[in-house]
């Protein structure tokens, strides 16, 4: 038991030293913004008067709903083949929900991150 108490005690001592060695070395790490910056320039048409302008303004949504998309999808096709109750239409039914919804998001990330790529590769703003 002593030696237990011992433990927890040398635990507490080495972590209360550790968050002023971690500041430390955080105030001398470059800022991650900064060099991202010069790789990346954040040079994207922003303003709402060009359709990539809107584009990139709807962009930021369109993914996270096709997550939500995709969440609800999994959870109504997983219920869909719970729900069955032995029978094989509605099983398949469930099967074929939860494929297709996982096609659609992998299609959806393919094509974000070809985009991506090409951008990268020919220099040229897509999105």
């Amino acid at each position: 038991m002593s030696k237990i108490l011992a433990g927890y005690l040398i635990l507490i001592i080495l972590l209360s030293l550790t968050p002023s060695v971690q500041a430390q070395q955080a105030a001398s790490l470059p800022k991650l913004s900064d060099s991202l910056d010069t790789i990346m320039p954040n040079d994207f048409d922003t303003s709402l008067e060009t359709p990539a302008g809107i584009i990139n303004a709807i962009l930021k949504y369109v993914f996270v709903l096709t997550g939500l998309i995709l969440f609800g999808m999994l959870i109504m096709g997983g219920f869909q083949m719970l729900a069955s109750g032995g029978n094989p239409k509605a099983a398949e039914a469930g099967k074929a929900r939860l494929t297709s919804a996982i096609l659609g998001f992998l299609i959806v990330f393919a094509a974000y991150w070809i985009t991506q790529i090409v951008s990268i590769i020919f220099g040229i703003d897509i999105l």
